[in-house]
């Protein structure tokens, strides 16, 4: 097997390596990249959903034991050559990777990237080393050790994987889903093969492959961010509102921070619904299942689960003074006893008490919501949450 080559075999892989040029992700391309997704900007969603699927798609990462050795070489090559390269993280689709546009094509003194090098033996060496070319942006080098170590091993879906992503640093979508497919026949249950076919048929605009691919992601992984947030922007996209809605109440039952998270919450509540909200305590920013605090139906759980930020705001900071305010319908009694439950919960939960710092308010009518150019809207039952600083006392 591959990982049993001998230390001599490892120890020339290695110094070729060193030899390498290893860079360093740019500063600032993250924050970039980041600030190009799902912007709310006046453009339209076609333009930056092509942009950023095409330019500034995440790679993702599937961690087996058979490779962690070419993880350990790669790491102690980038060690050896005085840096260390950082590896992309994926996070709703994106991810901190190089700029796809410095090598889109061969240049003279480089051979086809279809090409098969003579001067590395063996697919696990091959593998290595396109992946230390990848790092260092030798795109047209790293796609070809990719394509020997899948010609090696076709059945191989690490390798056909990381070919699908060569193709993509070099513009070729066709041929990275064709990779892509070809692991997925050797493992049909991969996330990283999945979300990346998902990624490329979105970039292509062929939806309706795309929300099948992520579909196919949450049956292995339900609680992968990416699948989830991108079927709400494909939802979006088709104009069927309430797959939109959907997704974003099943992406905000994963993640609730982030501007991901908060921008889920805004096209959520722009459709009247309230069942997540997005309140201002202290100096965060926190999102709460209104419909979980202020509704009959959930369980003392349920509402602990929602309660456990605003027990540690008021536990890292004791001039967090909260103000929580109940509506029920028709039914002051309800809104009564449901601020008193909540408050009692916070209490327990919170480390420092702080039932002082809670001040309670209920109404036996609906909140409405005034929304600018748009309908109010009526909410028969929900929960407002207001928080000021406490002004420390001076002694006399």
């Amino acid at each position: 097997m591959d990982v049993e080559r001998n230390t001599g075999e490892n120890r020339e892989l290695i110094d070729s390596l060193k030899r390498l040029d290893l860079e360093d992700v740019p500063d600032g391309l993250t924050q970039d990249i980041m600030d190009r997704i799902d912007s709310g900007s006046g453009r339209g969603i076609m333009a930056w959903l092509r942009e950023f699927f095409v330019k500034s798609r995440p790679v993702a990462f599937s961690f087996r034991p058979v490779y962690v050795c070419a993880v350990l070489i790669l790491v102690c090559a980038s060690f050896l050559a005085g840096r260390v390269s950082v590896e992309p993280q994926r996070e709703v689709a994106l991810a901190p990777t190089p700029q796809t546009s410095r090598v889109l094509s061969p240049t003279p003194h480089q051979t086809s990237p279809l090409a098969i090098p003579e001067d590395v033996e063996g697919s696990y060496q091959a593998y290595l080393m396109g992946r230390a070319l990848l790092e260092s942006e030798k795109n047209v080098q790293a796609m070809r050790m990719f394509r020997k170590a899948s010609i090696l091993e076709p059945d191989n879906p690490e390798y056909a994987y990381w070919e699908g992503v060569g193709y993509w640093r070099l513009g070729y979508p066709e041929k990275e889903r064709l990779s892509y497919l070809r692991g997925l026949e050797s493992d049909p249950r991969s996330v990283p093969l999945l979300i990346n076919l998902a990624h490329n048929y979105l970039s292509q605009q062929e939806y309706e492959k795309a929300l099948e691919a992520y579909s196919a992601v949450l049956t292995v992984s339900p609680d992968e961010p990416a699948a989830l947030y991108n079927i709400g922007l494909i939802a979006r996209q088709l104009g069927r509102i309430d797959d939109e809605t959907a997704a974003w109440k099943a992406y905000l039952d994963v993640i609730r921070v982030g501007k991901f998270a908060y921008r889920a919450v805004e096209r959520l509540n722009a459709y009247g619904d309230y069942s997540y909200r997005l309140y201002q305590v202290g100096v965060r920013k926190v999102i709460l299942a209104a419909n979980v605090l202020a509704g009959e139906v959930f369980t003392e759980a349920d509402v602990r689960r929602e309660l456990a930020p605003l027990a540690t705001i008021l536990d890292s900071d004791r001039r967090i003074q909260l103000d929580v305010v109940v509506f029920k319908a028709n039914d002051s009694v309800y809104a009564y006893n449901r601020a008193q439950d909540l408050k009692k919960i916070l209490v327990d939960m919170a480390a420092s008490g702080g039932a002082e710092r809670i001040k309670l308010s209920w109404f036996d009518e609906p909140e409405v919501v005034e929304r600018e150019n748009m309908q109010p809207v009526e909410l028969n039952e929900s929960l407002l949450i207001f928080s000021s600083v406490i002004e420390d006392k001076q002694e006399v």
